[in-house]
């Protein structure tokens, strides 16, 4: 085909497109070899979630980057290029780029029946109501993040993100959750969203449960009018802003070195 790219079917939950490229020996044992990342991911997020995406395979960057979206239709992009530094916490940058995408692509969809039925009717595959309407960029990235640290890698583990919140803290600068809120994916923009997204999911999942947090994403997926502000007082009984301040007061200052230690390991 045009361009060296070809296309390879698989009996398993994802197709792909491919091309001859820098990175292909490292793609190809991704596919089918490693698509109990798939399975992985499900049993993670205790998802029934089935279904097909294509994965593309671009030149178009200068450095390593794998991508998921849903709009206007479901699919992960590997941009073929080296890893930068900022990979250096990961054992293996590119296997574990394609499970945050995978990951993040059904956590992304769990939703309700009738949301369901308005994807299916109307909505197509961008129609997610996790993230279109009811979590913020920023909270939705967060938990992918706390996923990445679950093996002992990730930018949690490796201090940058608790040293981005603390400097933050320390300059009298700690955003609030609206302040993160207000940040589009779809925008350049600092860390710092991210960096206390991931926090504050950490945050929440240590102090009240797993189970909490899992109810909490399970609302998300359903139909709300009250939106984020309401789904976490309807789970968690207390306001946002109450939790976010919990959240703020548990970020050590960069002086404190021993909280910073003890921080270090809940998250």
């Amino acid at each position: 085909t045009d361009g060296g790219y070809f296309m390879r079917r698989i009996k398993s939950c994802i197709n792909y497109t491919g091309g001859k490229y820098r990175l292909l020996k490292q793609i190809l044992p991704l596919f089918p070899s490693k698509i109990d990342t798939f399975e992985k991911a499900k049993k993670s997020l205790n998802s029934d979630a089935n279904f097909r995406m294509p994965v593309v395979i671009s030149p178009d960057s200068d450095f390593l980057k794998v991508e998921y979206t849903s709009d206007p239709y479901n699919r992960i992009v590997i941009y073929d290029a080296v890893p930068d530094t900022d990979f250096l916490c990961f054992t293996n940058a590119l296997e574990s780029l394609f499970y945050h995408e995978i990951y993040s692509a059904i956590a992304q969809s769990k939703m309700s029946k009738a949301n369901k039925f308005i994807q299916k009717t109307v909505g197509g595959d961008k129609y997610t109501p996790v993230s279109l309407v009811n979590l913020p960029f920023s909270f939705v990235e967060g938990l992918f993040y706390v996923e990445d640290a679950a093996d002992g890698c990730g930018r949690i583990n490796d201090g940058y993100f608790l040293q981005i919140l603390s400097q933050a803290k320390y300059e009298g600068k700690f955003p609030s959750w609206i302040d993160i809120a207000a940040v589009s994916d779809n925008l350049s923009f600092s860390e710092l969203p991210v960096a206390a997204g991931s926090a504050f999911t950490a945050f929440l999942i240590n102090h009240y449960g797993i189970e909490k947090y899992s109810e909490l994403w399970n609302e998300c997926g359903k139909l709300h009018l009250y939106f984020t502000a309401g789904i976490f007082k309807k789970v968690y009984g207390k306001k946002l802003t109450d939790l976010w301040k919990e959240f703020e007061a548990s970020v050590p200052l960069p002086k404190d070195l021993e909280k910073l230690k003890q921080f270090e390991q809940v998250t």
